[in-house]
């Protein structure tokens, strides 16, 4: 089965002489599930010296798995002197469109 499809499901008995009849179908929707693949073709521009402006295009359709509703933008801070340091991200936007201006 595929995720977020809709589709019939019927059944029917069988033994060693044969099988049945079959029921009457039963429709059942596969709901939706967590997208399995990232924003396409991000792109970030320096656009000021403090701001920034963000592109993307969705995932792939095959791996949405539903309605999109939107995106989530986070930023972190690079320590050029300490690159193992584990980042701290901060959630700059959470947008339904394709591209941002955000001034960071």
């Amino acid at each position: 089965l595929n995720k977020h499809r809709r589709y019939e499901i019927r059944m029917s008995v069988y033994n060693a002489v044969g099988e049945g009849p079959t029921s009457p179908p039963q429709e059942v929707f596969v709901g939706e599930a967590v997208p399995t693949a990232p924003a396409q073709n991000v792109q970030v521009q320096g656009s000021t010296a403090t701001q920034l402006d963000v592109s993307w295009e969705p995932p792939p359709p095959e791996a949405q798995n539903g309605d999109m509703q939107g995106y989530k933008v986070q930023s972190a801070a690079v320590n050029l002197e300490r690159k193992q340091q584990r980042k701290q991200w901060q959630n700059i936007a959470a947008k339904s469109i394709n591209t941002l201006t955000q001034c960071i």
